[in-house]
């Protein structure tokens, strides 16, 4: 079966989802260092979703970070 590019940001928006579901627990116990990991990843996975909806392609998560700025926070269509 063909993934199609809907199915992908589905995907990564669920796998965000679930990142952050795991971020709140690791809060609830303290563990500091595993919730900013997995916030990070909530986000990275996200901003992954919304460059495959624009068809941004990117191969590293510098990439992701620099496409970011440009396509997204320069342009104005996402304000700081």
């Amino acid at each position: 079966m063909k993934r199609t590019k809907e199915d992908l940001i589905r995907y990564r928006m669920n796998r965000s989802a679930e990142t952050l579901r795991t971020a709140r627990m690791l809060l609830e116990i303290q563990d500091w260092y595993g919730a900013a990991n997995r916030l990070y990843y909530g986000a990275f996975y996200i901003v992954t979703a919304l460059m495959t909806q624009d068809d941004v392609r990117v191969k590293s998560h510098a990439g992701v970070k620099h496409m970011l700025d440009f396509h997204f926070v320069k342009t104005g269509r996402l304000p700081l």
